[in-house]
């Protein structure tokens, strides 16, 4: 876009202007090239002689030969009040607007100019580029609706390249319209079949269908034109670990950090695969190799730490970190990790002295809290637990945790009062499943059935919320599509196992001690309210399955069951239930299918076990289980309780040669 062509638009000259000396200078160094010093005297005179149209030519000219355009714009807005004023000088309007990125003005000037027929061809290609502009804008704002309706003037003014294309798919995607973006990348494509923008946003599109193989056939060509393309790099091996095609993403990776021995990424997407094919040694080697790369990360030293705790090496994990305290000193993390190696490692004092170590020195995390206190409770060290739980509330006098553990700490002394007073205290801050439940069970003991009832009630339904918005949260399993810090987040943002298994515990507990002090209709009723919120929730409809399976009334026990396992197929006590359900009713087949079902989700629940060695002896199929379950511990040997139920399977089988086997393996 031209902007410092020499325009004279204004054919009148004043006759006195031409008579002095200082003007006459200004237009010889402008007829010379001289701009600067031209722009400067013409200012100066503008601003005296604010009428002179030819002044006003002049120092506009100056400008733009100066591509001083953010000065030239004021100056022409002036003068187009005060001087008759052509389209060429409108048309150059527009442009600066253009060019300093005012799209409105711009197109304001530009429609007029368009209704008079003035320089058609050009003012048309202005008005596709001020709409694609305002799409780019639109984008980045996220309004990509209109977005899309810009780019759709953008093209009615005739714009046509991959760009404009490759924007509109943009937007589609972010609306969620992946056949629209597909319709606009293809439409790009058939005028620029070899655009590699048009090629990678289809890639992308491809990609967000899931549909990997025809997206690695897009992206390799283009790797292989430039094998220095880190983006495209970047993705195609990402493609490959999700299609586990693991050397041709290696190739990959070692190719890039040849050409970016410092970028970061290309570490992080290694560390993902190492990490999600369980290859800690290998992973390991990359640590120390990013050691060297990225001397100030002390981050990679707990990841190298880490990885000997995944091979449950914890001696060389506690040097690890031991190391890391000399040189660092204490950390949050450090005393976690540590003293969780001390306990596991049967150094329970040098567990309890790190973390009371970090308390003294105001490290505080409240996990460290909990962990000094229980710990100490292990040892039966009331005093000292009560004291932490004691500095555990100081440090964080809002957090219904504290008051939780040192009322729990009160009630295993059964010092009622004292529990009651700190689970309420608690309660005044959050409605927690466990201090709910904690002051129902006093309630009962102290033989306040009713009020220990309503306690029972609120448990439930605080539990049952809790795991409800897990679910939202929890991804099963972790995908080989997701980068290391997903997993991390993950990780953070949803519950531990170990406290979603304590929720369900409370929920089980809650519901069985609602029937056992009031009766089965109570819970009846507290579960059909809370369904009739939530239809959908797996756990309401177990527990609606749960009343009716204490009735007998099988078959409804039996919808319910599966109407659960509809909403999560994960669902172990509703596989574990139908199992028992089609037991009961000799639906032998059902059942072993149930039970089996149960360890597809949990190879080590024992229960399933027992059951299938049950239903297989009574169906006389026992030596064929002996064979199945031989060939799951071929390769998942590390499985102890299947080793347990496979001996005593063949035990039964009279296969003792096979035992013998077993018994001796170390």
């Amino acid at each position: 876009m031209q902007l410092n062509k020499i325009i004279f638009f204004v054919f009148f000259i004043t006759v006195y202007s031409f008579g002095q000396s200082a003007y006459q200078n200004a237009v010889t160094d402008f007829e010379n090239g001289n701009y600067k010093s031209a722009a400067i005297a013409f200012e100066k005179y503008f601003e005296e002689n604010p009428s002179d149209a030819v002044a006003f030519q002049y120092l506009v000219n100056c400008y733009l030969q100066l591509k001083e355009y953010q000065k030239a714009i004021p100056v022409i807005e002036k003068g187009m009040k005060d001087f008759p004023i052509n389209n060429d000088l409108k048309l150059v309007l527009a442009k600066l607007y253009l060019n300093e990125r005012q799209f409105l003005k711009s197109e304001k000037i530009l429609v007029v100019l368009e209704k008079q027929n003035f320089e058609p061809l050009e003012v048309k290609d202005l008005l596709s580029k001020i709409y694609f502009n305002i799409a780019v804008v639109e984008v980045e704002q996220s309004e990509n609706s209109k977005a899309i309706e810009s780019l759709k003037k953008a093209e009615k003014y005739g714009m046509k390249n991959p760009e404009l294309y490759a924007l509109k798919s943009q937007s589609y995607i972010a609306q969620k319209d992946n056949e629209s973006a597909e319709k606009a990348i293809d439409e790009g494509l058939k005028h620029f079949s070899q655009s590699e923008l048009l090629l990678r946003t289809k890639a992308i599109l491809l990609i967000e269908s899931k549909k990997y193989e025809d997206a690695i056939k897009i992206l390799e060509p283009i790797w292989e034109r430039n094998k220095s393309d880190l983006e495209v790099g970047l993705q195609l091996a990402i493609l490959y670990r999700i299609k586990n095609k693991v050397k041709s993403a290696f190739d990959i990776y070692n190719t890039l950090l040849e050409k970016y021995p410092n970028e970061r990424r290309i570490y992080d997407e290694m560390k993902t695969y190492f990490v999600l094919l369980g290859k800690q040694s290998d992973l390991r080697q990359l640590l120390e190799k990013m050691k060297n790369v990225f001397p100030n990360d002390k981050n990679i030293d707990f990841e190298i730490a880490e990885s000997y705790v995944n091979e449950k090496n914890d001696s060389t994990a506690i040097l690890k970190y031991e190391e890391i305290q000399n040189e660092n000193g204490l950390s949050v993390e450090l005393v976690l990790k540590l003293s969780e190696l001390y306990k596991n490692t049967n150094q329970i004092q040098k567990s309890n002295e790190l973390l009371n170590s970090a308390i003294e020195a105001k490290i505080y995390d409240k996990k460290i809290f909990q962990n000094l206190g229980k710990n100490l409770e292990s040892i039966d060290d009331f005093e000292f637990a009560r004291l932490t739980y004691q500095r555990f509330i100081s440090a964080y006098p809002k957090d219904s945790e504290a008051y939780l553990k040192m009322g729990e700490l009160y009630k295993s002394k059964e010092n009622y009062k004292k529990a009651k007073e700190f689970f309420k205290q608690g309660l005044d801050i959050e409605e927690s499943p466990e201090l709910l439940f904690g002051l129902a069970e006093i309630y009962e003991q102290e033989k306040d059935a009713k009020t220990a009832v309503d306690f029972y009630k609120k448990a439930f339904l605080v539990s049952v919320d809790k795991i409800s918005e897990n679910q939202n949260i929890v991804k099963t399993k972790i995908s080989n599509s997701k980068t290391l810090q997903e997993i991390k987040d993950d990780s953070e943002n949803s519950i531990s196992k170990e406290d979603i298994e304590n929720l369900k515990l409370i929920v089980q507990s809650s519901f069985e001690k609602i029937i056992n002090l009031a009766n089965a209709y109570e819970a009846e009723t507290v579960v059909s309210q809370k369904l009739s919120e939530n239809p959908h929730s797996p756990i309401l409809l177990y527990f609606q399955a749960e009343i009716y399976f204490k009735r007998n009334e099988f078959n409804d026990a039996e919808k319910y069951y599966l109407m659960a396992l509809n909403t999560n197929s994960s669902f172990e006590d509703a596989h574990l239930k139908l199992g028992e359900i089609y037991k009961k009713q000799n639906k032998i087949e059902k059942a072993i299918l149930s039970y089996k079902r149960v360890l597809g989700i949990n190879p080590k629940s024992s229960e399933a076990y027992k059951q299938l060695i049950v239903l297989s002896q009574q169906e006389g199929t026992i030596s064929q289980l002996c064979d199945e379950w031989q060939k799951i511990y071929s390769v998942n040997a590390e499985n102890n309780i299947l080793k347990e139920y496979l001996i005593e399977v063949l035990h039964k089988s009279g296969r003792f040669s096979e035992v013998r086997e077993l018994l001796n393996q170390k």
